[in-house]
């Protein structure tokens, strides 16, 4: 029984933890994101994202694309939350536009 008692009291630990641990990443909303043109002509990058969302800095990028992905007609979501390594992914609805497709996605990443 007190062997019990003590797994019980370590599992309860372990969920806390976790769940603290979860709420970690505190992505920030889509709306908070903001896009701008990449100026480096050695960068394969087309945009850059910044964002801050809970006291930390979020950086993204992306490539081979002409829209941010931030428009409405993608109606950008938050797909995944990874508070282990502190990155944030979205992914928005598929697009043809001019016989190109897109599927949008965009990951940021903390910066501490």
């Amino acid at each position: 029984m007190r062997h019990q008692l003590l797994w019980a009291a370590l599992a309860s630990l372990l969920i806390v933890f976790n769940v603290q641990a979860a709420g970690g990443a505190d992505c920030p909303k889509v709306s908070d994101i903001k896009a701008s043109p990449e100026t480096d002509p050695n960068s394969y990058d087309d945009f850059t994202y910044t964002a801050e969302s809970g006291g930390v800095r979020w950086v993204g990028s992306t490539s081979g694309t002409s829209d941010t992905y931030l428009e409405e007609k993608y109606k950008l979501v938050l797909d995944e939350e990874n508070s282990t390594d502190r990155i944030c992914s979205y992914k928005g609805e598929k697009n043809k536009v001019n016989n190109v497709k897109s599927i949008p996605y965009l990951r940021l990443t903390s910066k501490k």
